[in-house]
This record gives structure tokens, sequence and C-alpha cells, in this order.
């Protein structure tokens, strides 16, 4: 198979057009004939620029399955992930990331283009796509091992709704190992877009990422609420969305309150997008552009919706259910684990018993026939577009030395995660951070540690995290209170940063100081964003792209040595 009129890639500045990507390509496949097996999976270790598409489109025209792996990741995690998956073979930009202990194969991707054009691929059109890890309730992520002709499906469904039309520019600012990139990057391109990659450090800093999509007048956009939220700190006036035709919103929960500053301004169609990682990225599509509230509209092509309740029967007009997804893009299941697969991929107990993949995500139907999301009915979250499974950070937990037992809640107000533990002392959080951050990824690892007396369980004997959440509001454990006293021996400009600093986070008020960490503030990239803001708008200064990380300042003392540097050199 082969992709025909690619569009264009723009990374840093430089455009690859059809021909040149074409040409590449070839070339990769050339070296892909001669050197990997067909039924082999090759992990992709690789810095975020051209190349990766180009060698994903090379992958996927020889159809040998592929699992992407962000350089982010912890160590621990990537090897799991490399064994998990039987992976012999890594492709990889920077000598770096090898470890030759592990007997793996490293391929170096400047190597591959050394090969001629001919090249004679026997792909077997029944190997998986890709494969990607999602969090894991275990305590290892799982593998989602997805279908080319699921993948297909997908390359087909969503431009019959959403208008790719060739020639158009896309953003592709999403991590490689979070699905919805293959939207922006290989959608895009085989649909004739032209692909404008951002640099690692241009997809994580907010000013940057601004600056993209307005120089480069951008015509659709994909983006997560938290994402979409994160800019508007900078662009309240949306001005950014200027040129912007289609906004694609998903990932997580889209509330009605966003939809309505979206409304507010510049003109473009919004679509929300829902669909999880089994069933091959987004599995359906509303259009809001003109609604007044949000629905998850009506599956994509080949693919079929069913509201389940207890998994046995379709529910009545009204009333809760779980949403089922069957058709052409459910996954082959998890990789290595037939009783998850078993758990969550099902016969239809009516009809013709086809297969469906239950998501563990509640809706109903309301008067106007619209599909309308309400919840989970587990343990899952999504925070600023990752899904995770709050029991697989639990099990990490467990694992620290002294630790009896813990629960892991969200705080709804900052979307941080909250550990309450149970243990006959009280343990230093940055012990428990040192020691599960080699296992889980910077967004799994939980900002606020509180050791509580017991936890909090239903009648049936399921965590119950929001009472649990509620009492720890309520009785604060071993958290070290300071006050914040405005004296003499604080400058005007230390008082006002505090002052911000504390309404931003409000839950620690009273305790902040010059030499509280960011981290003992539970920060994220969201919060961290919000109290730059507001610094910004009260000197009339601006942060460098550089400082715009929440990882950017130890503390609170840091910060403001940064603002009385930036407001002496306006003097």
């Amino acid at each position: 198979m082969e992709f025909k009129n690619l569009g264009s890639i723009v990374c840093e500045g430089h455009e690859y057009d059809s021909n040149t990507i074409r040409t590449m390509v070839n070339h990769l496949k050339s070296y892909i004939s001669k050197n990997f097996d067909k039924n082999e999976i090759v992990a992709l270790m690789m810095n975020r620029n051209e190349k990766l598409i180009l060698v994903e489109i090379a992958l996927l025209e020889c159809n040998i399955t592929f699992l992407p792996i962000d350089l982010s990741i912890p160590q621990e995690r990537v090897e799991y992930m490399l064994s998990n998956a039987n992976v012999r073979k890594v492709i990889v930009s920077s000598k770096e990331v090898i470890d030759e202990k592990n007997g793996l194969f490293y391929i170096m991707i400047d190597e591959m283009f050394d090969d001629d054009d001919s090249f004679d691929v026997q792909a077997d059109s029944n190997n998986p796509a890709y494969i990607l890890y999602t969090s894991g309730s275990t305590g290892n992520p799982k593998a989602v091992v997805v279908t080319y002709k699921g993948f297909m499906n997908f390359l087909e469904a969503v431009p019959k709704i959403i208008d790719f039309s060739p020639g158009k520019s896309i953003a592709c600012f999403t991590s490689v190992s979070f699905d919805i990139y293959f939207l922006e990057a290989i959608l895009g391109l085989t649909c004739g877009l032209r692909v404008f990659l951002a640099s690692e450090d241009e997809q994580n800093n907010p000013q940057k990422m601004i600056k993209l999509i307005i120089n480069n007048q951008i015509k659709m956009l994909q983006l997560t609420p938290s994402r979409l939220k994160m800019l508007m700190m900078y662009n309240n006036e949306l001005t950014f969305l200027n040129s912007v035709q289609d906004l694609m919103i998903g990932g997580e929960k889209l509330s009605d309150e966003l939809l309505k500053k979206l409304h507010q301004g510049p003109k473009t169609r919004i679509f929300n997008m829902y669909g999880p990682t089994e069933t091959t990225i987004w599995s359906m599509i509303s259009e809001l552009t003109e609604s007044g509230y949000v629905d998850l509209g009506q599956p994509i092509l080949n693919t079929r919706i069913y509201l389940l309740k207890d998994r046995r029967e379709e529910v009545s007009d009204g009333e809760e259910g779980e949403i089922c997804i069957g058709g052409d893009g459910l996954a082959e299941g998890y990789l290595n684990n037939p009783e998850q697969t078993h758990k969550n991929f099902i016969d239809l107990p009516f009809g013709n018993g086809e297969r469906i993949y239950c998501t563990g995500d509640i809706a109903s139907y309301n008067s106007d026939g619209k599909l309308i999301y309400i919840g989970r009915d587990d343990s899952q979250v999504k925070l600023r577009g990752y899904r995770i499974e709050l029991e697989e950070i639990e099990e990490n937990i467990r694992s620290v030395q002294g630790i009896l037992n813990v629960m892991v809640c969200v705080s709804k107000k900052d979307e941080n995660l909250v550990a309450c533990y149970v243990a006959e002392e009280s343990i230093d959080p940055e012990k428990i951070i040192k020691l599960i951050s080699s296992k889980l990824p910077l967004y799994m690892i939980p900002s606020r540690y509180v050791k509580v007396p017991e936890l909090i369980y239903t009648v049936s004997g399921k965590a119950d995290r929001n009472k649990m959440l509620s009492f720890v509001k309520d009785n604060i454990y071993d958290v070290k209170e300071t006050e914040l006293v405005m004296d003499v021996e604080l400058s005007e400009l230390e008082k006002s940063i505090l002052t911000i600093a504390t309404s931003v986070f409000e839950e620690f008020s009273g305790q902040i100081t010059l030499d509280t960490t960011l981290e003992s503030l539970g920060i994220n990239s969201l919060l961290y964003i919000k109290f730059i803001a507001k610094i910004e708008d009260t000197y009339d200064i601006e942060f460098e792209n550089d400082t715009l990380l929440e990882t950017s300042f130890y503390n609170v003392r840091e910060i403001i040595a940064c603002v009385q540097e930036m407001i002496e050199s306006k003097e």
C-alpha cells in the first residue's frame, strides 16, 4: 500500500514538500524490506522532527507494526514496554538513548536513508498498525493493539465529517505516545495538508504555541480542553483562533462553560471529539458551532454505539448506561493480557453478537436524542488529556516501604492528584516521588501526599474517593503550616507576589512563603501558567519563553528574583 498525494511537513522553519517526502519514505521502505521481519514489532524512540513522521509513514506502507515511545517516559517504564511487547529492534535519533545492556538492536535513523530506492515489501496486511501503552490498573501499563483495518477506516472516516482539504495547514502539538497525534501528523499528511510539527520546546510553551498558530495562519487545530484553557490564559480574547477554520477538541470532557467562551471568540467550526484508544482514536464527532451545550455526536464511518445497562441490555430512554463501541475501529485487545482483554472486549449479548469494547464511560440520551457524557464507573480519570488508572499509581505507591495502604484522589478544583496514605509514621513526600518516578511518567505523579488514619470505602467495598478527598480537606494531616507574615522584612514586591500566589493556590492560603517550592504547591502546567499570567498582568512584563515550563523555577523566591530583574530592565 502507498499513500497518494502526500502533503508537506514544516518543522523548525524547514518545509519538506511531497516529492521530497516520497523520496525519503521510499529510502526508508527499501531499508525496511531488507532488515525487518514482517511480523515483528519495531519501537520508535526518536526526536520530535520530520523524520519521525516519515518513519511512521514508511512502516504503515510496509504494514510493519510499530510502538512509538515518548523520550520523556521513565526508563524503567520504557524497559517494561520493550520487554512486554517483545521488541528486538529500536529506531533512534541519538546514541544517547541506546542501552547496550538490554540486548536490543538499535538502528540510527540517518543510516536508514542511505539505502537505494529499490524495495520489495512482502507485507502481511493482517499485521496491527501500531501499539500504544495506556495506564493500567495492575501497576503496569497495558498495550492496546490497533489494527491496520481500524486505522485505515479512521483515515477515511474523519474527512467525511471535517474538511481536510489539500493545502490546508494543521498544527501538530500532541505527544507521539498520545494517539490523537495521528490525526495531526498522519491523517493531515495523507490528506495533502501542510503539517506544522511543533518542536519539543514549542509543544510545551503556550507563548510559542500561540506564535506558531498565528504566524503560520493555522487552519486546523486539535487541542485538549486543558491545553485550550492554558492558551486562553495568554490570549483571553481568543485572537489566536482568527485564522483557524476547524477547531477539534477532545481527550477529556469539554464543559458547556468552555464551549460558551469559544462561541464568544472568532468564528470557527467547533468539533467535540470522543473515542478511546481501544477503538482507534476518535469514534464519535459532534459539531458544536451553533450548539448551546456539549454532546458526543454521531459515530464515524463503520462504527456502532451501544448504551448498555450492566453490559447486558440497552437502556431505556433517559436512563444512564455504559458506552460500548463496535465496528471496524475495534482494537485486537491488549497485548499479552488476555484477562484484561476478555474483561473489556465482549460479545454483544443480543443481535448478531458482534464484538464490542466497553469503555467504562457513562452517558445518557437527552430529550433531543443527543448522547451526553456523564462520567466514569471506575477509577480511570482523564487529566490534561492523559488517561490515568488511579489503581496503577496506588500499586506503585504501595511498594514504598512503610506505606500500608493508599488511595489516590483527584482534586476537581485544580486537577491535581492527591495521595492519601496509611502508615505508622509520616513519610517524606520527596522519598515517595523519587521511588515512583522511575516507573511512572510525570503526569501520573501525585503532587500532594497526606497521611490519614484510614481509607474510606463504600458499602460495597469500593474506594470512595470523593469522601476521602472531602475528609482530607476537613482534616489536614501532616501539613506544616507556615503563616504568611506581612512584616517590614518583606518588600512590596515580595508581598505582592505572595498575595498573587495565594490567590492561585487557594488551598495553601496562609502557608506560602518565599521558600515554598512550586512542587509542594501541587504545580501543574495549567496552574503555573495561571500564576505567571497574573504576575505579567500585574507588572506589565513578559516572561521569557524558556521560563514558561512549570519546572523553570524551584521556589517562589526564584520567581520574585526574575520579576525584579525584568522590572529593573524596564526602568
